[in-house]
């Protein structure tokens, strides 16, 4: 089928229709520069911790899991739904269906990230990464999800043999939906909770942001080049199922050496090893696809956004497999080589596909002049990039071999004055980390500059990309053969019809979900209560209420309470047991140790006033902590908060 006979068989679109997907683009824009703002902010308070400080909803533990969401929900969920609402269209030769729903499936997810990221930072955060949101604003997003998704698969068609960038986004819609239900299940107890949310952030990377990301890839190559698309897509399909697959067995990696089960730790390990294969799968179909237009990507900016992305998910892949490694792990978890991972995700691969796409829509429109912008947003976001994730590794290796050298040689713990020892050293690498981060800032500020300026003249939704207008040719003959030829292969990759997408990734995520999220739950010493989680951890009164405002506070993200089975956590009391979280909604095993571990804080620091008067002011008694100042506290909460901490005991 050629250009020609697709646009004839494509109704002119609504007028209300074309706006849908340029609209969230921009809105996903905003998102994304308030989100790298706040990580701006947060990294200036690593330095200098009174930035911004005595105002609560400023505070690090606020600020940190909104913008996280704003980045993460705001602009790489909406972005990518917004990719999807222009992208299948085009693919499948029909306009988008029910534009009506798209928009109110905009406004719906919109409204849920906004207010939901407001609660967090006034204080009612839920406590479990990247599901902090309250309950009743993931209920509001849950409802634009799934009406986004209904867009998708009503545009895909019914009986229709599908591209393969829609079929990535089907089932990456449908997947999203099913994690958000699943992520937000309500109170799972103890190491449960923890499970079901490594569940939702292995699933939420592999089988949505991955996916979807890999579709924009797979249309946008052969689009900015011309190039024909490979003939036998088998390659794209064994690479797209075996990634959401295998991406989403590798969930119990982030709970290595923690209390739930050895055997699911194990999966995790295997899977993480393993997901170098579809890797390698995924990375052969994007250079097969990019054979013989090589020279293109030197001159088209969106496809150095999206093979630089390309490279990025590479590397991740790589990380992920190290992290997995208990000896590995025993020196950089819960250092910062865990946030650098995230952000060289989601700030580095699924942005840069990101970007690619929103260059790619505009570039046509606004000529040399986006050109020109996009350039300098490439090169201050690889710089800046670099910059963050090269001194957060360094920092998280200074930081693990601390640890390690301390324990062998039997020195100071790193806990109080010991903590001096992997904290003060790490100023130098949060400077490096500022700029970083403010450089990346920029370069988001010119995408949106560029988005807000020329976004009225993004391509209606339904209208097939001008590929010749962009693409050289000798003459208007061969001009016409490249780009039916590109659409020829790109429709006609083999029968994939929505019914057998949505029933496989259904099925798909049934099975992961039953051996990665349910049955670890089935372990009867999850649900047992030890000794210590009956006399110190089933919190009631004064506690409960502290307990609340830690969660509200986001200690959790820089104070562990996990002693593990690892040399660096010799003396710091006894070994964690899953029966001792048994009755903790959720648990608090923590995200990394920027500041000294709590599983046992109340054995080492039993005095209440001087407890106190730390959280009011911690660079009192030790100048070099990063840790903020808790001084806007009311009396009753600080007095609830230490009630909470003296719990923690053995």
């Amino acid at each position: 089928m050629t250009v020609s006979e697709i646009t004839e068989e494509v109704e002119a679109p609504a007028a209300d229709e074309r706006p849908v997907a340029r609209l969230q683009l921009i809105v996903a824009g905003l998102f994304l520069v308030f989100g790298v703002l706040g990580l701006l902010i947060i990294s200036i308070q690593l330095v200098s911790p009174g930035f911004l400080g005595g105002v609560g909803f400023l505070s690090y533990g606020r600020m940190l899991p909104n913008a996280m969401s704003d980045v993460v929900n705001g602009w790489l969920v909406l972005g990518s739904i917004a990719a999807a609402f222009a992208i299948v269209p085009r693919v499948t030769g029909v306009p988008l269906a029910r534009p009506t729903t798209a928009m109110a499936a905009l406004g719906l997810t919109t409204l849920g990230y906004l207010i939901g990221g407001l609660a967090v930072l006034f204080g009612g955060s839920e406590g479990r990464y990247l599901l902090e949101l309250p309950l009743w604003a993931d209920a509001i997003v849950l409802l634009g999800l799934v009406a986004a998704a209904r867009v998708v698969s009503a545009t895909a068609g019914k009986g229709r043999d599908l591209a393969a960038p829609a079929w990535f986004f089907v089932a990456a819609m449908w997947w999203l939906v099913l994690l958000h239900i699943v992520g937000n299940i309500p109170g799972v107890v103890g190491v449960n909770s923890a499970i079901l949310t490594a569940f939702y952030r292995a699933g939420l990377v592999g089988m949505f942001f991955a996916i979807a990301g890999l579709g924009i890839v797979a249309y946008l190559i052969p689009a900015e080049t011309g190039a024909t698309a490979p003939g036998n897509r088998q390659l794209t399909r064994l690479g797209f199922w075996s990634m959401a697959f295998v991406w989403a067995w590798t969930a119990p990696r982030f709970l290595v050496f923690s209390p739930a089960p050895d055997w699911y730790e194990t999966i995790g390990t295997m899977f993480s090893i393993g997901l170098v294969v579809p890797a390698l799968i995924v990375l052969a179909d994007i250079a097969v696809t990019m054979r013989g237009s090589w020279e293109r990507a030197f001159a088209s900016v969106p496809l150095k956004f999206a093979l630089a992305g390309a490279g990025m998910f590479a590397l991740a892949v790589i990380v992920n497999l190290f992290q997995s490694l208990r000896s590995v792990g025993g020196v950089v978890q819960f250092t910062e080589w865990m946030s650098a991972y995230d952000w060289l995700l989601f700030l580095g691969a699924f942005s840069f596909w990101l970007f690619a796409f929103g260059y790619h829509e505009l570039a046509r429109h606004t000529g040399s002049v986006a050109v020109r912008a996009a350039t300098w947003h490439l090169r201050l976001s690889t710089i800046g990039l670099a910059l963050a994730l090269g001194s957060m590794w360094v920092a998280g290796l200074q930081q693990g071999l601390y640890w390690v050298g301390a324990a062998n040689a039997q020195e100071a713990l790193p806990v109080g004055d010991g903590a001096i020892g992997f904290v003060a050293p790490l100023a130098a690498h949060h400077v490096v980390r500022v700029v970083g981060i403010g450089l990346y800032l920029v370069g988001a500020l010119v995408f949106l500059g560029v988005l807000l300026r020329r976004g009225a003249s993004v391509a209606p939704i339904g209208e097939l990309p001008d590929v010749a207008a962009e693409t050289p040719a000798e003459s208007p003959a061969e001009e016409e053969t490249v780009e039916e030829d590109m659409f020829e292969d790109i429709i006609t990759v083999g029968p994939m019809r929505r019914r057998r997408v949505t029933i496989g990734a259904v099925s798909l995520f049934a099975v992961s979900f039953l051996f990665v999220g349910f049955f670890p739950m089935l372990e009867g010493d999850h649900s047992t209560p030890t000794l210590l989680a009956d006399q110190a951890r089933d919190y009631e009164g004064q506690a409960a209420d502290g307990r609340q405002i830690y969660l509200a506070e986001g200690c959790w993200y820089c104070h562990t309470q996990q002693v593990r089975t690892a040399v660096t956590d010799v003396g710091l009391g006894g070994a964690s047991l899953p029966g001792d979280y048994a009755y903790e909604v959720p648990a608090l095993f923590g995200e990394q140790r920027m500041g000294p571990d709590l599983m046992h804080v109340a054995e080492r620091d039993a005095d209440a006033g001087a407890l106190a008067a730390h959280l009011a002011d911690p660079q009192a008694s030790k100048s070099w902590s990063t840790m903020p100042s808790y001084d806007y506290l009311s009396d009753a909460d600080m007095s609830d908060l230490v009630a909470y901490l003296g719990t923690l005991e053995d």
